[in-house]
């Protein structure tokens, strides 16, 4: 009997671009939307594998981000790093794409929340996946962590605590919707200049 993964990917096969394949867009600061299904970022370039997502490119991204290197000003990952097969060879593809000074935001379900566990997620991704991984410390520099909870849990708890803020919210509302975000900024080698070359 074929796995999940099999079916699904006989179902994708056709709409994607062939393995290996790089979409040659020419031009830096690009904003990519990574699994943006059907909620892309306006204004993004998206990137999925499902046929019926609001996708710009259809591929398989476990196959790495089929875009250049150093090309991309802006990367958002949502509810997407939980989908992949290698989530840190996937970090290192977004520090691949990333250029000097890019903005990277990626969010996953809090373990808290049951949707962590559904069929389609491979991994469960934690708040130690981005503070205490080598691969993912060694790329990337954390700008902000915080837990966000669903709006209509937040809106019932601004009725007990009015001033109370998402951030502080998200931390109190444990077993609810919520979901981890990390905004961050990589970290790329300094390039050597001509006279820090030792012959």
């Amino acid at each position: 009997m074929p796995t999940f993964e099999e079916v699904k990917q006989q179902q994708y096969a056709k709409h994607l671009l062939p393995k290996g394949a790089r979409v040659l867009l020419g031009q830096k600061n690009l904003c990519v939307d990574l699994g943006c299904y059907r909620s892309k970022t306006p204004g993004y370039v998206g990137f999925d594998c499902a046929p019926g997502a609001d996708a710009d490119f259809f591929c398989d991204l476990n196959d790495g981000i089929p875009l250049e290197d150093e090309c991309c000003a802006s990367v958002v990952a949502g509810h997407f790093l939980e989908h992949v097969a290698d989530p840190e060879f996937m970090a290192h593809e977004i520090w691949r794409v990333c250029q000097d000074g890019a903005k990277v935001r990626i969010n996953v379900p809090a373990v808290s929340w049951d949707a962590v566990f559904v069929i389609e997620h491979r991994h469960v991704i934690a708040e130690a996946f981005f503070t205490l991984n080598r691969c993912f410390k060694a790329l990337f520099a954390i700008d902000r962590l915080y837990y966000q909870c669903d709006p209509v849990a937040l809106e019932t708890a601004r009725k007990y605590l009015p001033d109370i803020t998402e951030e502080d919210a998200g931390l109190l509302l444990t077993n609810v919707r919520r979901q981890l975000l990390v905004e961050a900024h990589p970290l790329h080698k300094r390039k050597e200049t001509p006279s820090e070359v030792v012959p």
